[in-house]
């Protein structure tokens, strides 16, 4: 992928996604950074007169309050991730650094969208960076169906609650997504 702007790179994927399924409904979903690019990709359907008939986000900050940097309750914590990071081959650490850095370009510069799909946002609820906010109501103008799950950032994914949740959305027919989700983890 070549490009500079947040938007570019969910055409990119809005494309490879067409090519393998010319037609809607499309149904996305993505996970921190990935939760952003999902609802990049919904606005770029939309905008092109695409129906997206399910996006789901998880535990993807809509931004930051300011304010300090949190500290770590336990230093030692800390230790065995620099360990890792030091045993990295200096290539892959070096591409990972690099596709990181990219991100977080990408997103400083990016506005998020208002999308007409509902969202369905599922939050994490140990988090680690307390200024972290997921203000996505205004990010939609259907429904915002909010999930929360006893979980990291980093855990969420393999949460079963998570897994069972996104299951039973998915199983429903397209038609029965106005009818309200009452899920509690």
């Amino acid at each position: 992928w070549q490009g500079d702007t947040f938007e570019a790179l969910a055409a990119h994927y809005a494309d490879s996604i067409e090519a393998l399924q010319p037609h809607g409904d499309y149904a996305l979903l993505g996970w921190s950074f990935g939760g952003r690019l999902a609802i990049a990709i919904a606005d770029y359907f939309e905008r092109r007169g695409k129906r997206v008939s399910f996006v789901g986000i998880v535990d993807t900050a809509t931004h930051r309050e300011d304010g300090p940097e949190p500290v770590a309750e336990n230093a030692d914590t800390a230790a065995p991730r620099l360990t890792l990071l030091e045993q990295a081959e200096p290539s892959l650490l070096r591409q990972a650094l690099a596709a990181d850095s990219l991100h977080a370009a990408l997103m400083a510069r990016h506005t998020l969208p208002r999308i007409v799909a509902d969202l369905h946002v599922w939050r994490a609820l140990r988090i680690a960076d307390p200024r972290r906010r997921m203000a996505w109501a205004h990010h939609t103008l259907g429904r915002l169906h909010a999930f929360e799950v006893d979980a990291s950032h980093s855990s969420i994914v393999h949460h079963p609650v998570l897994a069972t949740q996104l299951g039973e959305l998915l199983a429903r027919p397209v038609v029965d997504m106005a009818e309200p989700l009452l899920f509690k983890s």
